[in-house]
């Protein structure tokens, strides 16, 4: 009994990253008025609450990096020129000193994955991420083509109830029949239980390649691609592309690899331009490139009052009411919000996180390349469940890195032997 309650303990980390990878793909957002909460954040900051409470050497011990810490720096400028920037009370903006806690929460969460993915069956893991990724996708072929109720019956009204809906609107019941008509049309474009085609089309298209990098099998690459062009999350696809074609050949330094994904991008390009026509999504790509694409237009004129406004603002962020009912942009929300300053100092944290997560450059560089391009969009680090999603990132190159070390020195030794 006491060996089987030490195996179990044991097992428990591989059980909490589990669980908390599976409420990011499945658990529905719940909302307190306007603020979205994640059941998996509390998961992991009760679990990481209990390591400061019990383990008073965890610093020590595990030779935990301060560089989290450091995001202390990022809650408390936000606190501090929140009030100077405020003459009265009633024109702060609330939310976006309630958003400053995130920053909080990102150091517990970064210290609790940084404990547990040292201490996963990294077997398992991918197991659950495989389970995870392929019932997602079934999820999103059912919703394209309308099978099982996905696009028009039972399942397509539970998902619209239960997660599109409050996951990315918040709306009002009047609206519901609108947004049904529009960003809920699954035959366009299907949104599995993200809530929003792009977020889906980026958050599988991440979970596809980290499982390709360190599991080594091509066909999580290949069922990426579908993804995106299933959801047709435009953003997602100029990043897959940019990536894999620009800068995994520039990191390994090789000029026939560079060529080579020239070709194979050139022999791709036109099979993927008739799966947009089939899938229907060709008059959603030419109103992007005319510029008629509402999102488009919109982003043009929050960037030109972005620009157009105090030099003291673009710097150190503008913490009154916000100009906009929505920016479409992360990287323009934060700058507006809390300045180009901050907003520099974000990324070279979370830089030197992945850092000191892997010795691998182009995980790290693949999870912080992908932060960017979803902050052009939804905004990475303000949107809770992509937020997770990157923490679950870290945790889980944390993971692969130590088995890789792990299987590294087993070969060195029977090499000896």
């Amino acid at each position: 009994m006491i060996y089987s309650i030490h195996k179990s303990l044991n097992n428990l980390p591989t059980i909490i990253i589990s669980l908390y990878a599976v409420f990011i793909f499945y658990m529905p957002t719940i909302r307190l008025g306007n603020i979205p909460i994640r059941l998996e954040d509390f998961l992991l900051l009760l679990i990481g609450a209990l390591f400061f409470i019990k383990k008073k050497s965890f610093f020590t011990r595990y030779k935990v990096p301060l560089y989290p810490s450091l995001f202390l720096l990022l809650f408390f400028w936000i606190l501090y020129f929140s009030l100077i920037s405020s003459n009265f009370i009633d024109s702060l903006n609330f939310k976006t000193v309630i958003i400053s806690f995130n920053y909080l929460k990102y150091v517990l969460l970064f210290f609790t994955v940084y404990f547990l993915a040292r201490k996963v069956n990294i077997k398992f893991i991918t197991k659950v991420l495989v389970f995870i990724f392929i019932t997602q996708l079934l999820i999103l072929i059912f919703q394209k083509f309308d099978m099982f109720g996905f696009g028009s019956g039972f399942f397509y009204n539970f998902i619209v109830n239960n997660y599109s809906v409050p996951n990315v609107y918040s709306t009002s019941a009047n609206d519901l029949e609108q947004l049904k008509s529009t960003h809920m049309n699954f035959s366009f474009r299907p949104v599995g239980t993200i809530g929003s085609a792009t977020r889906v089309g980026m958050i599988m298209y991440i979970l596809s390649f980290i499982l390709y990098l360190n599991v080594k099998k091509p066909i999580f690459r290949l069922l990426g691609w579908v993804s995106l062009l299933m959801a047709f999350s435009k953003i997602a696809i100029l990043f897959a592309l940019i990536f894999e074609f620009i800068i995994m050949p520039f990191l390994h330094g090789k000029r026939i690899i560079f060529l080579k994904s020239i070709l194979i991008l050139l022999f791709i390009l036109p099979i993927g331009f008739y799966l947009i026509e089939v899938l229907g999504l060709l008059n959603n790509l030419n109103s992007t490139l005319s510029g008629d694409n509402r999102g488009i237009t919109h982003r043009i004129i929050v960037f030109s009052h972005l620009i157009n406004q105090d030099i003291f603002n673009m710097f150190f962020g503008n913490y009154g009411k916000l100009p906009f009912d929505y920016f479409d942009s992360g990287i323009m929300l934060n700058i507006y919000r809390y300045g180009l300053i901050f907003y520099i100092l974000q990324y070279i944290l979370f830089y030197l996180l992945l850092v000191n997560a892997t010795s691998n450059k182009i995980n790290r560089i693949f999870i912080l390349s992908a932060m960017l391009f979803a902050d052009f969009t939804f905004g990475s680090i303000l949107y809770p469940q992509f937020a997770n999603l990157i923490i679950l990132s870290v945790a889980l190159i944390i993971a692969f890195d130590k088995e890789y070390s792990n299987t590294k020195e087993k070969n060195k030794d029977d090499k000896k032997k």
